[in-house]
């Protein structure tokens, strides 16, 4: 453990990290080694005025720290060294997202921690602490490529295996580990069979024979087949669990959240006979068939939805494509106007200008006329402004008409496509119960027929069930209307999320459409009667105070 003497714990504040401050050496001295005077000195310079927000690496070491704090805004920060303190938790550092060096040997940690948001970590020192586990590392298992634990108090082999996902980790130690002290030998092996990636183990190069031999070994080779099959199965489950959650989010964003886990919705719905029946073979089996009936109709519906999702997105983007053509080209012409009018009236300016030392009356009817001109000149210029927005706001009216028709009957389409997939789910479902009671009806007959009540080979639940020919029937009968009231509300929800969808899309384009034109109408306002007026006002005034 690190030697700090008995003094107050230093606290980090601005002046503690504007002194740590360590510039990475550039590339051309890094090679020779050579440091000059005048490079430590602007060095020693830049360190004092260099923001924290542009700094790369602090350099903490030996400064009696027990807490990790105050080290908001260096966010460039790629290493930071914190080394021979008394650290005793790993925390603060989640803002740190660039690091890629961390050294917290000779500390007093026990536990990892805080290590959550350094996706970028790529070597980390933990060497001379009080770990037992490995515990913690997890969110480094895409991104370590360097781990240090050595002199710590690991004690057990399994400890090691929690780096098997480190796919990146071509370098580990443990040295100094009771686990690898014990039976050294074991421990060796135990480690390059398991971390198969590595290339250095306790500093020493690892040798790909040393490693054969290591997963040759008949105990380890047995353990090493389980593992790989239960990370294969991991795996596996990974794989589900994001094809599930990618499919959720494609239902979601195509407005059919409500299908997402269709089947296993469809059963709890029917819990209550699905429970009962479970006795029933032939009940069962009939379910079981009845499933990819209803899933094969339902994968029907979402593709051919997909692709009417597609289409109106196209066609969505090409009615904003060509509105911002629109808005693009009547921009220009109102642009030419202004700078016409601009021209006019810095013209008048001059002319305003070069008269203003003369009093006679013909100067003074002058710059008159040059003020009514430009008044003349900015009404015009309102007026044409006007003219062109309202001339645009009639073809974003009928553009947005001749779209809505078209998107109506998509929608349309999209809703007839809906109530179709449920009628065809219904029909299922209807066959579903003339077929579970023929069943259950059959099922029963050959109960009583073949005398199964008095044998014992035939389960007491499954007597219990077939006994009850009247309540079979009923529980059928109640599944059916549970199934029934499930597709309605399903279609109802579907049905509601493609309208909901479609008057969204309307909504934003009219409301875009009339914020625009209220915009604009406020900026020709704004332009006409404020700056270009407040500047007519000026002349104007200039010739009341030549009268006075």
């Amino acid at each position: 453990m690190p030697y700090v003497e008995a003094t107050a714990p230093t606290v980090i504040d601005q002046e503690l990290c504007r002194s740590c401050i360590q510039l990475l050496q550039p590339k051309e001295l890094s090679q020779t080694g050579v440091e000059s005077e005048s490079y430590r000195h602007q060095a020693d310079a830049k360190k004092k005025e260099l923001p924290f927000g542009e700094v790369e690496c602090l350099v903490f070491s030996f400064k009696n720290i027990l807490k990790i704090d105050n080290l908001v805004g260096f966010d460039r920060l790629l290493k930071l060294y914190l080394d021979n303190n008394v650290i005793v938790t790993i925390e603060k550092l989640d803002h740190l997202v660039n690091l890629e060096w961390l050294d917290l040997s000779y500390n007093n940690i026990e536990t990892i921690t805080g290590l959550d948001a350094l996706t970028k970590l790529q070597s980390l020192s933990l060497f001379n602490n009080r770990l037992s586990s490995l515990d913690g590392l997890e969110p480094l298992s895409e991104c370590l490529e360097v781990l240090s634990v050595g002199s710590n108090l690991i004690k057990e082999l399994e400890e090691t295996k929690k780096l098997r996902r480190f796919a990146k980790l071509h370098a580990v130690t443990f040295a100094g580990n009771e686990v690898a002290t014990r039976q050294p030998h074991e421990y060796r092996a135990f480690v390059l069979a398991h971390l198969r990636h590595l290339r250095f183990l306790d500093y020493r190069l690892i040798d790909e024979l040393e490693v054969a031999q290591a997963e040759s070994d008949g105990g380890l080779q047995e353990k090493l087949q389980e593992i790989r099959q239960q990370e294969a199965e991991e795996e596996e489950a990974r794989e589900a669990e994001y094809r599930s959650a990618e499919r959720s989010k494609m239902l979601a964003d195509a407005h059919m959240g409500s299908l997402d886990g269709f089947w296993g919705k469809l059963e709890a719905a029917t819990a209550e006979f699905t429970q009962k029946i479970a006795v029933v073979e032939q009940l069962v089996e009939l379910q079981a068939r009845q499933r990819p009936k209803f899933e094969a109709r339902i994968e029907e519906f979402v593709s051919a939805n997909l692709t009417a999702v597609a289409v109106k997105a196209s066609e969505l983007r090409e009615f904003r494509e060509a509105a911002a053509a629109m808005n693009e080209e009547n921009n220009a012409e109102a642009l030419a106007h202004i700078a016409k009018f601009n021209a006019e009236a810095k013209q008048a300016k001059r002319l305003f200008a070069a008269s203003s030392d003369s009093f006679t009356a013909a100067a003074e009817q002058a710059r008159i006329d040059v003020i009514a001109k430009l008044k003349s000149a900015n009404e015009e210029l309102y007026d044409y402004l006007m003219e062109i927005e309202f001339m645009q706001v009639d073809q974003m009216v009928a553009a947005l008409d001749a779209f809505e028709a078209n998107y109506s009957g998509m929608h349309a389409a999209s809703l007839e496509a809906i109530s179709n997939t449920f009628v065809a789910l219904r029909d299922l479902q209807a066959a579903w119960v003339h077929e579970a009671h023929d069943t259950a009806n059959l099922r029963h007959e050959r109960y009583v027929d073949n005398g199964e009540a008095d044998k014992d080979e035939v389960p007491d639940d499954l007597k219990v069930v077939l006994n009850d020919k009247e309540g079979m029937g009923t529980s059928i009968d109640n599944a059916r209307e549970a199934r029934i009231a499930f597709l309605d509300a399903t279609e109802d929800a579907l049905a509601k999320a493609e309208t909901a969808a479609y008057n969204g899309v309307l909504s934003a384009l009219r409301d875009g459409e009339h914020n625009r034109n209220r915009e604009r109408v406020h900026e020709i306002s704004n332009l006409v009667r404020a700056i270009n007026q407040t500047e007519i006002d000026a002349l104007d005034s200039t010739m009341d105070a030549e009268d006075t």
